[in-house]
């Protein structure tokens, strides 16, 4: 006993030593992460960890080693991307928003034009005083966002019957934006055409592609063609312009009252309670006090058990997950990124202990936005 109570002590003593030095890299750490938050980098650096890992298996002058020196920086660099993110992601103060807002240019952008599903969740979201700016493009109104063109943007982000919508979420991988709200809508679709058209002469529709897809049982029972534009106002735009009864556009009852077109048909979406769930996104996250969902984008090593692991984080937390959506991750084929929303927020003492766990799990991982539930608007 005396001799391995001697060992113990020397263990102890080294323990020691270990400690002093992990506070000390931890202070380095938090000296990178506020850098990294500064310049928007990744806390993920896959060629500089590996360039650690070469480092630590060159030290070890003994063979048996090298895998053990291998394993403990690993799971050192692991516990410092935690550190990391829970600098960068949780240690945000919470802000609120001021929700008078100006009707100056930098207001908020939306997809396609004036009566537009998404013209429809700005107004009820920021009422009629903010300034609602068309755009052409998802990717347009996320850059402009960025730049700041204007202050706000709205992207369809989920829904009810076909599912999340992936050009959205993937900028949400590939820029720097937040979401700070959500608007629920109700999708109700109405065959549009111009005045004197008959339906039985109708040849092609024209609309975005989700609006041609909620329809598609509509669609195939009259053998229209279809074509896909920007947005249902842009294809009703579109159509306003031409004198071709052929074609009929397919959006919104409100889109009669914003063109010189008439409802044809009501209600032509597909069975089933429609849905569509906007983000409302800015550069610049708010986390308020109140917030009750939150939505992340996690990337986790392409192992075996990695995506349990994930899980598992939220389920021994008792958080409940809304969506989960993988994402194929560009230039690597058949691995992906995953995107989760789950109930709570992140003024919440079990979110913040789960996310402690996420950034241990994940390669990298972001905070989209914290913020309030909307059922229905």
């Amino acid at each position: 006993m005396d001799e391995l109570h001697t060992y113990r002590q020397e263990i102890d003593a080294i323990d020691e030593q270990l400690s002093t030095l992990l506070n000390q890299r931890m202070a380095v750490s938090r000296a990178v992460a506020n850098y990294k938050a500064a310049h928007d980098n990744h806390v993920l650096d896959n060629q500089r960890e590996q360039e650690v890992i070469d480092k630590a298996k060159a030290r070890s002058d003994r063979e048996d080693l090298k895998d053990y020196h291998e394993t403990f920086f690993r799971q050192l660099m692991a516990l410092s991307r935690a550190y990391q993110h829970s600098l960068i992601n949780v240690e945000n103060p919470i802000n609120s928003e001021n929700k008078e807002y100006s009707s100056t240019a930098q207001g908020v952008a939306y997809l396609g034009e004036q009566g537009s599903f998404s013209d429809k969740a700005a107004e009820n979201y920021f009422g009629d005083k903010i300034n609602r700016i068309p755009a052409s493009s998802f990717r347009s109104i996320v850059e402009g966002v960025i730049q700041g063109t204007w202050l706000y943007g709205i992207l369809p982000v989920e829904n009810s019957l076909n599912g999340s919508i992936a050009q959205a979420l993937d900028l949400f991988r590939d820029h720097r934006i937040f979401i700070i709200g959500e608007v629920v809508l109700p999708i109700r679709h109405c065959l549009l055409g111009l005045p004197g058209t008959n339906v039985d002469g109708i040849k092609k529709v024209i609309s975005h592609p989700q609006a041609l897809e909620q329809c598609s049982l509509y669609i195939d029972q009259n053998g229209f063609r279809r074509e896909p534009r920007t947005s249902t106002a842009s294809a009703a735009a579109e159509l306003a312009k031409t004198d071709d009864r052929s074609i009929a556009a397919i959006g919104s009852p409100q889109l009669a009252d914003c063109y010189p077109l008439i409802i044809l048909k009501e209600d032509i979406q597909n069975p089933g309670n429609n849905f569509t769930r906007f983000a409302v996104i800015r550069s610049q996250p708010i986390y308020q006090q109140d917030t009750d969902k939150m939505s992340l984008f996690c990337r986790v090593p392409h192992v075996s058990g990695s995506l349990y692991q994930l899980l598992h984080c939220f389920a021994q937390h008792n958080l409940n997950l809304l969506n989960l959506t993988a994402r194929p991750m560009e230039n690597n084929p058949w691995h992906y990124d995953f995107y989760i929303d789950l109930e709570g927020g992140l003024h919440q003492s079990s979110v913040q202990s789960a996310l402690k766990d996420v950034g241990r799990i994940c390669e990298t991982y972001k905070i989209l936005g914290s913020y309030r539930h909307d059922q229905l608007s």
